[in-house]
């Protein structure tokens, strides 16, 4: 079973004329059947009038190409505010790896004080050399 749409009362009407504008043609297929019937009442003309009306007011409207000069500072700017979040990308990655390093340097520092052996006491001690006046029996 289907249900039927309420007909269409001249609220609506006026609504999807603003919405859609003064040719039925571009307004929604499930709606166009009771739009024509509404068209060809008075008040229905006159709403479809004001719509036509504002289309054409509308089609008028031209919009100017931008400056060559807008468009090259529009580009300009976009550009360089790439160029800025790359570098800053850039920084931190740097960042990065220095800090890599500098762990890296640590640990190996770590580790060898850890791991090697302690200096030998043999050779701790040779005594002192001397050189001059004084070494004449040292050797």
């Amino acid at each position: 079973m289907t249900e039927q749409a309420a007909p269409m009362d001249i609220g609506r009407f006026g609504a999807l004329a603003e919405a859609y504008g003064g040719a039925i043609e571009r307004w929604p297929a499930e709606h166009r059947d009771d739009a024509r019937r509404l068209a060809a009442t008075e008040a229905g003309r006159a709403i479809l009038g004001r719509a036509l009306a504002l289309d054409a007011e509308l089609d008028r409207y031209a919009v100017d190409a931008p400056a060559a000069a807008l468009v090259g500072r529009v580009v300009e700017a976009a550009s360089g505010g790439l160029a800025r979040k790359r570098r800053r990308r850039l920084w931190w990655a740097a960042l990065g790896f220095a800090g890599v390093g500098l762990a890296g340097a640590f640990a190996g520092v770590a580790v060898a004080t850890a791991v090697l052996p302690p200096a030998s006491p043999a050779f701790a001690d040779f005594g002192t050399w001397t050189v001059g006046d004084e070494a004449d029996g040292a050797l």
